[in-house]
């Protein structure tokens, strides 16, 4: 039985990178491992509610895509970088609810990839990383 985290930054509408998370999740569940789905937007009546139920779902409350994007379309390409601030702020918050226990970062999306990251250098120092 290996610690598993599964990683997706959002988890607040159907996609296909989002079905593709969970069913592997949940299949690595149902082969005797233990697996903990983290994400920073959540909302399992938006997204597949009919896995997410079988599923231990972690999350950062407070950030979603919202907020992490800036509201004033005279900013223009400063938008990018403070979203990219935001984005960073997000994950380092997010790195500090992993289990320390983890052996396996999976991530599935190109922000999935920064809060592995993060995680592995807060948290789980001994894990490995996935793609």
């Amino acid at each position: 039985m290996m610690n598993i985290a599964v990683i997706h930054s959002r988890l607040d509408a159907k996609g296909g990178t989002q079905r593709q998370a969970l069913w592997t999740a949940l299949a690595l569940q149902n082969a005797g491992h233990k697996v903990k789905v983290y994400t920073l937007s959540y909302d399992k009546k938006r997204c597949f509610s009919d896995i997410l139920d079988r599923l231990e779902v972690i999350y950062a409350e407070g950030f979603d895509r919202e907020t992490l994007i800036s509201k004033n379309p005279a900013l223009g390409f400063l938008n990018y970088i403070v979203y990219s601030i935001n984005e960073s702020k997000a994950a380092k918050k997010l790195a500090i609810l992993f289990d320390p226990n983890t052996e396996i970062l999976n991530a599935y999306d190109k922000f999935g990839f920064r809060i592995a990251y993060f995680a592995k250098k807060r948290q789980c120092r001994q894990a490995k990383s996935v793609i």
